[in-house]
């Protein structure tokens, strides 16, 4: 009897942690596809995006993480990965044409990024948007990126980021 409930209570546990593991990538003709399926047909590039959040262009009402609203925009993005969290696989950055970047999180960690994403085209899709980025916080992704203590320590202003909450990536072959 009792090596019934042990073996009840285990099968439980591994169902429930079978569960809480993100999704494996699927392999499509367009690339590794990460989280939900989206086309990569139609994707802006990093600059459009940026210079419509600038403009304040279209802007709509829009969920982000933890029940939060923004303003900002649903959009399907087409960009290079200039760096990765190492440690997680849950963020992303992509470059602009003139240098500027956009900071991609992976809503709710539902899927994680390999590190060798950096160097890659990725389309991503969700919502873009503007966000005041606490010092915490910019130390956390700094430490999360692989940086030493004194570059970490350089950080003492917040700093506002165009920033997208995204639910599909598509690293493109």
């Amino acid at each position: 009897m009792k090596i019934n409930v042990f073996c009840a209570l285990f099968a439980l546990l591994l169902m429930l942690g079978a569960c809480s593991q993100p999704t494996p990538p699927k392999i499509t003709e367009d690339g590794l596809v990460f989280g939900d399926s989206v086309s990569v047909d139609s994707a802006m590039l990093v600059l459009d995006v940026l210079n419509k959040l600038d403009k304040k262009e279209g802007l709509v009402d829009l969920p982000i993480d933890g029940g939060n609203v923004v303003s900002g925009l649903k959009a399907k993005v087409e960009g290079k990965a200039t760096s990765v969290c190492k440690s997680a696989g849950c963020w992303v950055v992509l470059e602009s044409s003139d240098g500027r970047e956009i900071f991609v999180k992976v809503k709710d960690h539902a899927f994680k990024l390999p590190a060798d994403v950096v160097g890659k085209t990725l389309i991503v899709s969700g919502n873009a948007y503007q966000n005041v980025t606490s010092v915490e916080e910019l130390r956390h992704y700094a430490k999360d990126e692989g940086k030493n203590q004194e570059e970490i320590a350089k950080i003492t202003q917040p700093q506002v980021e165009y920033q997208m909450t995204v639910n599909a990536v598509v690293m493109k072959k």
